[in-house]
């Protein structure tokens, strides 16, 4: 460990002290993790294709149907966590960003353009 500073309160930073990420993990375990993850993701999305594309070519659709309704419906189990955030904070709705704004207006943009 290299020390940096030494402040007038005894502590001091150290390297593994600035390589660390907020939540704990160092940066080189959250790059590891995050491409571990991306990896098997890919890995999957890989042979749900190579493995449905000889059934729907043959006309057999209920497996796309199937992957189709499990994608949707954890899509909408997504988006219930922050109705229960809004309930317990009685209505204040806290951490709208801008990436929440696009979404909305992509979300609503075709109801009120009557589409």
């Amino acid at each position: 460990m290299v020390q940096l500073e030494t402040e007038e309160d005894g502590w001091s930073a150290r390297v593994d002290d600035v390589s660390m990420g907020h939540n704990g993990y160092r940066v080189w375990t959250a790059t590891l993790l995050s491409t571990a993850i991306g990896v098997v993701f890919g890995g999957i999305q890989a042979l749900l294709i190579l493995t449905l594309r000889g059934p729907y070519n043959d006309g057999v659709e209920w497996p796309m149907i199937l992957v189709g309704v499990i994608a949707a419906i954890l899509l909408a189990a997504g988006l219930v966590p922050p109705y229960f955030e809004i309930a317990k904070r009685s209505g204040r709705i806290v951490g709208i960003s801008l990436s929440s704004a696009i979404d909305l207006l992509l979300l609503f943009g075709p109801i009120d353009r009557g589409m």
